[in-house]
């Protein structure tokens, strides 16, 4: 019987419905993802600051095949930072200092999303 991805608390908590191997780690990845898209919508801080880092080019975290999108982390952080959450704040300052960087570079879709940040 498959669980509602909700009742899943974590990756490690996913891996134990999945099997083992290379597609388990996808599998867990895409459901934990699936959980701090909901718990990011249902306003907790720290999934949207996680979330965030799955879109973040800066972040070492694993991206999975979730694209990164500078936009959509500087997002996710803003409203983590909104929700009072210090560290996102942090990290959309050393994001913003990455795209100026990219930017001053010469690189376009840089130069772009910096002139709406």
């Amino acid at each position: 019987e498959m669980l509602p991805v909700k009742l899943l608390l974590s990756m490690t908590a996913a891996k134990q419905y999945v099997p083992f191997g290379a597609a388990a780690e996808v599998i867990a990845m895409l459901l934990a993802f699936e959980l701090l898209q909901d718990a990011a919508n249902d306003g907790n801080t720290e999934a949207m600051y996680m979330l965030a880092q799955y879109y973040d080019p800066l972040s070492p975290l694993p991206h999975g095949s979730v694209e990164q999108d500078p936009c959509l982390a500087r997002e996710w952080y803003m409203r983590a930072s909104e929700g009072g959450l210090a560290k996102a704040s942090l990290a959309c300052d050393e994001l913003k200092n990455y795209i100026a960087r990219k930017a001053a570079e010469g690189d376009r879709k840089a130069q772009n999303i910096l002139s709406y940040w």
